[in-house]
């Protein structure tokens, strides 16, 4: 499997939003970024998309996903601390560690169970700045890749190669 890897574009900044955070926007910037975004993956023949519940992670990816005529399927696993799935029973949502260390349990699940489903296939996931550095880093170390460059821009895109259930390669792409 190739697994793209987007952190969701640029957003209306959260002071500067009073709503649901569920249901914030992309801003202009992030709406142009994630139509960089989309030309830069659009002959990737990626087949399959899921993305964060939230808003500007489904718009970052609307714009390929129009193109390429596939849908977006909604991956409650790939939610930051607001979105995605409730602490366990166990965790304190006032602790960071704990809370950084559920979300990136979480969405390593979610790909590891990509990696058994869609072997020979292309699939591009958009989730937050705070799940996937973790996401990444359990990555890396349960099977040993050592990516050149490090980054979690918003709107950047990691491109992942797995052999199997195991990543193989990883390449980092700075935000458009």
């Amino acid at each position: 499997m190739i697994l793209y890897v987007v952190r969701h574009a640029k957003a209306i900044a959260k002071k500067n939003w009073h709503g649901d955070d569920l249901i914030r926007p992309l801003n202009t910037p992030g709406q142009q970024q994630s139509v960089e975004i989309a030309n830069s993956l659009r002959t990737r023949d990626i087949e399959f998309a899921f993305s964060s519940p939230s808003l500007r992670c489904r718009q970052t990816l609307d714009p390929l996903v129009s193109d390429i005529e596939i849908p977006i399927e909604d991956a409650v696993l790939l939610g930051d601390r607001k979105s995605g799935p409730r602490w366990p029973p166990f965790a304190d949502p006032d602790d960071d560690h704990k809370t950084m260390a559920w979300m990136g349990r979480r969405s390593l699940c979610f790909v590891d169970e990509l990696a058994d489903r869609f072997t020979n296939s292309s699939v591009v996931i958009c989730s937050h700045g705070d799940v996937i550095p973790v996401l990444l880093d359990l990555l890396f170390i349960r099977d040993d890749v050592a990516p050149k460059k490090f980054g979690n821009a918003k709107g950047s895109t990691w491109t992942l190669t797995f052999n199997g259930p195991k990543l193989h390669k990883a390449q980092y792409h700075p935000a458009p």
